[in-house]
């Protein structure tokens, strides 16, 4: 690999022996042709790692300076760079030349060469503790999972150097990653973008026959669906990772062509489901079932900081002939702005065929309402909102045990939306709605006004006493006082 600043070259042993292909010296003739803005979405296995981190040690030997190498935390930075080994049993370290070295710091991850230059291993979650005075050039390594403040923040740090960055990465979504990206790509005039994966030839051809396949059959058989294969090996943005909530869902129902033009009967009824909210988002999905009972998604209001009186006249903007109006289990008690209950202040606006659902049981219960009709379900395609919420969609993640939980994030104000939904989900099965089983109020106790439970206890007693004992006892009087005979 060849080493210059720019004014010279001088050729060194870089790398161990590494040959680039292709894809990467493309990339790196770029780099030398002054481009500073490197971003690499490449596949798994595209080598991006090993080409990122010989180049900042080409960098680094030729020009002094320090240089970072940043990953989300020092735990992968340690097992991904510090002691990690290629397919073909080479060290990492190894491919800093030995002569060019002057100490290795493991406890710090740094690597201080002969010229003065620092190489540091750096985990980036902790970022508002780093100092890097003289920051030449910046490595950001799988970027679409790193904080975008912690991001911005080592960014900043090439400002007086007008040092370089590469951002190395598959997708997680359309999240910054996707957006750095598209920013490169509109700008060739100082960046440069690459987009590699295992579906084209100059990558597949490095790989064992079959090993593709292999994988992702693994992933089907671990997650239930190839979202990850696709995410990881075909650098698809619009896969979902695997912690997405209704990704994958979302994929096959858009990939069955259920994200269509939805033509309402309007001779059927029209229902709503609502998911409630101040400073979040209050979502009303309009919808209609068909025969099997699958939901049939028309229209969608979405707005915060609203009075209901704002929800009601875009309503009736929009012509929405509502037969009943689903609300979650809080719609009995929380207060909106006017410091009554939801239901109470549609009653004072005239709506009145409001049914207050039931409270889940567990989140993931309200989750399973939605996934159970998502096989049918057909949405409108301009509802682009509603199918950009079901994408992103994610579990929380714990950082701790690093491991996604079994509760989704209101990161991005995704749920409110999907909320709406789970709680259409949830009044379909409750009441067997189907576009012949219209939905009827006649014996459905409304949870927002239930007995309390003392109360219904006092009066199973008050029952009991004025009915006949088993052992003969009999009502005697209007003071239900009775007789037993013993």
């Amino acid at each position: 690999m060849v080493c210059g600043d720019g004014r010279r070259e001088m050729r060194l042993t870089i790398g161990a022996g590494t040959v680039l292909r292709s894809y990467q010296r493309a990339a790196l003739k770029a780099f030398d042709n002054g481009i500073k803005v490197i971003v690499l979405c490449w596949s798994r296995r595209a080598g991006k790692s090993m080409f990122a981190w010989n180049l900042l040690i080409r960098e680094a030997i030729a020009k002094p300076g320090t240089y970072w190498y940043c990953f989300d935390n020092y735990s992968t930075a340690y097992n991904d760079i510090w002691i990690a080994l290629t397919s073909k049993g080479v060290k990492f370290l190894d491919m800093v030349p030995p002569n060019t070295v002057e100490r290795m710091n493991s406890a710090k991850m740094e690597i201080e060469l002969t010229n003065g230059s620092v190489i540091k291993l750096v985990g980036i979650n902790k970022a508002d503790k780093l100092v890097g005075t003289g920051l030449m050039g910046v490595v950001f390594d799988e970027f679409a999972v790193l904080n975008p403040a912690s991001i911005e923040f080592i960014t900043a740090m090439l400002g007086e150097t007008g040092g370089w960055r590469v951002m190395i990465s598959t997708p997680r979504g359309k999240n910054h990653f996707y957006e750095e990206y598209n920013f490169a790509l509109s700008h060739p005039e100082f960046a440069f973008v690459s987009n590699m994966h295992c579906g084209m030839q100059e990558v597949a051809q490095y790989m064992a026959e079959g090993f593709l396949e292999m994988e992702r059959l693994k992933i089907i058989n671990k997650y239930g669906n190839d979202a990850l294969w696709q995410q990881e090996y075909m650098t698809s943005w619009i896969s979902p990772n695997s912690g997405s909530v209704f990704g994958a869902l979302t994929k096959i129902m858009k990939d069955e062509g259920r994200v269509t033009k939805v033509q309402p009967d309007l001779n059927a009824p029209f229902y709503t489901a609502w998911d409630l909210g101040n400073a979040d988002y209050t979502s009303i999905v309009l919808f209609q079932t068909d025969e099997n009972g699958f939901p049939l998604v028309i229209d969608h209001i979405e707005n915060r900081n609203e009075d209901v009186t704002w929800y009601t006249g875009e309503m009736i903007e929009k012509g929405w002939q509502v037969h009943t109006h689903f609300l979650p289990h809080d719609g009995g008690h929380r207060k909106g702005a006017r410091n009554e209950s939801y239901k109470a202040s549609l009653f004072n606006e005239g709506i009145t065929n409001i049914i207050v659902l039931g409270k889940p049981n567990r989140v993931e219960d309200k989750l399973n309402f939605l996934r159970r009709i998502f096989v049918g379900m057909k949405i409108d395609d301009t509802l682009e909102r509603m199918i950009t919420c079901l994408e992103k969609l994610e579990y929380e993640w714990n950082e701790r045990l690093h491991i996604w939980s079994s509760k989704p994030t209101h990161t991005g104000g995704y749920s409110d939306t999907v909320d709406s939904l789970c709680y259409m989900g949830q009044a379909i099965q409750k009441y067997h709605i189907t576009a012949k089983n219209v939905f009827s109020s006649a014996h459905v106790r409304d949870p927002s006004v239930a007995i309390d439970t003392k109360q219904a206890k006092r009066e199973r007693f008050q029952k009991m006493l004025q009915g006949e004992i088993a052992l003969g006892g009999k009502e005697t009087d209007k003071n239900n006082s009775f007789s037993m005979f013993l």
